[in-house]
């Protein structure tokens, strides 16, 4: 998932840092861009959620300081001098949310129950020029991951056969699956499905599913099939 913040008020401020001739501008305009804010939005239950909230600056003498909550409305909205501005509400619930070295706010939470979690906030600027406040908007969905593998005859593997199976797990791209078999072979095929070949004298094979959830591979569960001959 890619959040793009606005950027207006960012190079407005290094506009006026430029025009009052300052040798060393805070935030030079060629080292602004949008970035990733979470890889996933899809998380399961009992796993970290993690997201990078970046307005693009680099290799600056700035660093920004993130305030982030859970609780709508995430800031305040208002007009001045003809133009939007943010701050922070006044009884709002904020944490502050780590910044590395290269000014990236390092948002990391575990994910203990189901639901659909929005949050936001704003990011923090103090420039010579005066203070730039960003406002940024998220979200990421907590579920038990289901996963589904089926054959075109239901749960039966054809020996010595090219037996195409579907295999789906809700939340998660396919490139992300990982599926393996305990006898035969089997290799992904068109999208969505994959080639299973059972050799020998087996009455039944086991199909798992895994997936790689950036922090390492979850194990899934399996799923059994008969192997007949035609």
């Amino acid at each position: 998932m890619i959040s793009i913040v606005l950027l207006s008020q960012i190079i407005s401020g290094c506009a006026s840092n430029k025009n009052k001739e300052q040798s060393n501008p805070d935030l030079p305009i060629d080292e602004i861009g949008a970035v990733v804010v979470a890889p996933r939005e899809f998380i399961i239950k009992d796993d970290m959620y993690s997201a990078e909230i970046l307005v693009g600056v680099k290799k600056t003498s700035v660093d920004p300081t993130i305030y982030l909550t859970y609780q709508s409305p995430f800031y305040e909205e208002y007009e001045e001098d003809g133009e939007t501005k943010y701050r922070l509400l006044k009884n709002g619930d904020y944490e502050e949310v780590p910044v590395d070295k290269d000014g990236k706010g390092i948002y990391k939470t575990a994910c203990l129950s189901h639901g659909d979690f929005n949050y936001g906030g704003l990011i923090h600027y103090e420039l010579e020029s005066g203070d730039i406040w960003l406002p940024f908007e998220s979200h990421y969905i907590v579920g038990s991951t289901g996963f589904n593998v089926t054959g075109p005859d239901a749960y039966v593997i054809y020996r010595g056969e090219e037996n195409l199976i579907n295999v789906s797990v809700s939340g998660y791209p396919l490139e992300m699956i990982n599926v393996s078999i305990d006898h035969g072979s089997i290799s992904p095929a068109e999208f969505g499905k994959f080639k299973v070949i059972v050799n020998g004298d087996y009455d039944k094979v086991v199909v798992s599913i895994a997936i790689n959830t950036g922090d390492g591979v979850k194990e899934l569960g399996e799923q059994e099939f008969v192997v007949r001959d035609r």
